[in-house]
């Protein structure tokens, strides 16, 4: 082999390393476009939480009440719900792991699990948790159930909002501040929207809204 060769080979294998350690200690998520891989997610769970939260309302405009509904259409919409949910959260990871795949990159669940709950993410997901959970135990025992959707709406588009700078998802703005002020609008409009309506405001639409942006973020990044 001669000497130039051989440099170019022990250069091929610097770059090689260098790579491999900054994927290791770097974190992973910035590697693909998660706009692109999550847009088509989003929607797709907009449309579930319209879908169900339409046949609940149905449910009760019918039948007058959700507790005067048939038991065995309440045990096929929960298991509608468990089924869809379980899907969803299936095919998001399944498709993060394939964005990384078509980039030579294979890793494991565990990896990405721990790439997406740092302690970064931590600090600010656990205390909004914990908040949520008291002031829901809150309404709950003080006969305020009605609050419950408005008040998750604003707390889980300030969480968003949040989490911006953290995973770098331009959409995650968009989706936050709808969620702020449809939740904020709900407060107000308690006795005219059903909280089954106030659901496909806030969530549904908001879902939605989140994947057409993610979309066009993608789109430009391809520019």
């Amino acid at each position: 082999m001669s000497k130039n060769a051989k440099n170019v080979e022990n250069i091929l294998n610097d770059i090689t390393y260098i790579k491999n350690a900054i994927q290791k200690h770097n974190n992973i998520l910035k590697y693909i476009s998660l706009s692109k891989v999550l847009s088509f997610i989003a929607i797709l769970g907009g449309i579930f939480t319209i879908a169900l939260c339409s046949i609940v309302f149905y449910f009760i405009s019918h039948y007058g009440a959700y507790k005067n509904v048939p038991q065995n259409y309440k045990t096929l919409l929960y298991i509608i719900i468990f089924l869809s949910t379980a899907g969803i959260g299936f095919l998001k990871i399944k498709n993060i792991l394939n964005a990384y795949r078509q980039i030579n990159m294979n890793i494991s669940l565990l990896r990405l699990l721990k790439e997406v709950y740092t302690p970064h993410t931590l600090t600010t997901l656990i205390p909004y948790v914990i908040v949520t959970i008291f002031i829901i135990v809150f309404l709950i025992t003080n006969g305020y159930l009605m609050y419950i959707v408005p008040v998750l709406a604003i707390l889980y588009g300030l969480l968003m909002n949040g989490f911006v700078n953290i995973f770098h998802l331009k959409e995650l703005i968009l989706f936050g501040n709808w969620l702020i002020v449809t939740g904020l609008i709900g407060l107000f409009e308690l006795k005219n929207l059903h909280p089954s309506l106030l659901i496909i405001l806030t969530f549904g639409i908001g879902f939605i809204l989140m994947g057409i942006g993610g979309y066009i973020i993608s789109s430009r990044e391809r520019m």
